[in-house]
């Protein structure tokens, strides 16, 4: 017999960092679901997500909520637009006309990380395109790759 989905919610949490307090904890209580358990079990999870240049990286996670009470964790990559903004150092909100740049390592290792098995010239356009679209300057980046 297979399980049932019967609801599933998206919360995002700082990688590795979990903890079994507010503001996880009340959602994760009306639901039934044991906080210090998810809370292990994210962390080993995410676990390598964090070392994107030693900044807090926030991570986007399904959670599927079945109909035996178990759950089902599903993690993503953070979005192009969040590692763009922490690689030029915006603020999150911030909408002020100062122009940012970033140079070709940056963008080649956000490609790294966002877009592993796909060829490194084509996620590099990704991300240059995301970052224009953001207004950030890619320094360096014509016949560089």
């Amino acid at each position: 017999m297979s399980k049932k989905l019967v609801n599933s919610f998206v919360v995002v949490i700082p990688a590795g960092q979990a903890v079994t307090g507010p503001p996880l904890a009340p959602i994760l209580g009306q639901y039934g679901i044991n906080t210090a358990n998810f809370c292990k079990q994210f962390n080993d999870l995410s676990y390598g997500l964090d070392d994107f240049d030693d900044l807090l990286v926030y991570v986007p996670v399904h959670v599927e909520l079945y109909d035996d009470k178990s759950y089902g964790l599903f993690l993503q990559k953070p979005s192009v637009s969040f590692l763009v903004k922490l690689a030029a150092a915006i603020d999150i909100g911030d909408s002020s006309s100062v122009r940012r740049s970033l140079n070709k390592e940056d963008l080649v290792r956000i490609a790294r990380f966002k877009f592993p098995h796909m060829p490194l010239r084509s996620a590099c356009r990704i991300i240059l395109s995301v970052a224009r679209s953001m207004g950030v300057y890619v320094a360096k980046h014509r016949k560089t790759f």
